[in-house]
C-alpha cells in the first residue's frame, strides 16, 4: 500500500504544474466565491456576536454585494459548513472508538463469511476433478485424488524418503 500511495504522490509532484494550469481557471472563481461567501457570512453573524459579547468587531459590511446569494441561502450554506465541521471534530476525537468498533464486527463477521466460504467450496467443489479425495497410502490423512493418480511412483517415493510421515 505504501509503494502505491508513494506512487501516487510522486506522480502528483511530477503533474501538479500541469493539474496547476488546467485547473486555475476553474478553480480561481470558485475559491473567491467561496472567501466572499465566507466574510458574507461574518457580517451576517457579526451582529450576533456583538450582541452575545458585546464587542465591536471590525468587519466589512459591503462585501455581500458581490455575491447573488439570498439571505436564505446563507442560513443553510452556514449550517452546512457547521454540520461539516462538527462531524469532522466527531470522527478525528472518536477515531479510536469507531476504528474499533469496525475492527470487532470485522472479527466477529469475518469468522461467519469464511465458514459460509468453505461450507460453499464444499458443496460447488465436490464433484470437481480436484475436489476428489482418498485416504493416502501409508497415512492417515486423506490428499486429492489426483495428486496420486498423476504420478503414484513419486508419490511413494516421497513417502519413503521423509521417515516423519511413517510416524502418524
Amino acid at each position: 500500500m505504501d509503494r502505491v500511495s508513494h506512487r501516487g504522490s510522486r506522480f502528483l509532484l511530477r503533474e501538479s504544474p500541469l493539474l496547476e494550469f488546467e485547473f486555475q481557471s476553474i478553480m480561481d472563481p470558485v475559491i473567491n466565491w467561496f472567501v466572499s461567501l465566507i466574510s458574507c457570512l461574518g457580517t451576517k453573524i457579526n451582529p450576533i456576536l456583538e450582541k452575545i459579547t458585546g464587542h465591536q468587531f471590525n468587519v466589512k459590511t459591503e462585501s455581500c454585494d458581490e455575491i447573488s446569494m439570498g439571505g436564505g441561502w446563507l442560513l443553510y450554506v452556514a449550517i452546512a459548513v457547521g454540520v461539516a465541521l462538527a462531524a469532522i471534530a466527531v470522527v478525528w476525537l472518536l477515531w479510536k472508538l469507531i476504528s474499533g468498533v469496525v475492527w470487532l464486527l470485522w472479527k466477529l463477521i469475518s469468522g461467519v463469511v469464511l465458514w459460509l466460504g468453505k461450507v460453499i467450496r464444499k458443496i460447488f467443489c465436490c464433484c470437481c476433478k480436484r475436489g476428489r479425495t482418498m485416504k493416502a497410502p501409508g497415512r492417515n490423512i486423506r490428499i486429492y485424488r489426483n495428486v496420486f493418480e498423476r504420478s503414484p511412483r513419486n508419490y511413494f517415493r516421497i513417502l519413503r524418503s521423509d521417515q516423519r510421515m511413517l510416524l502418524v
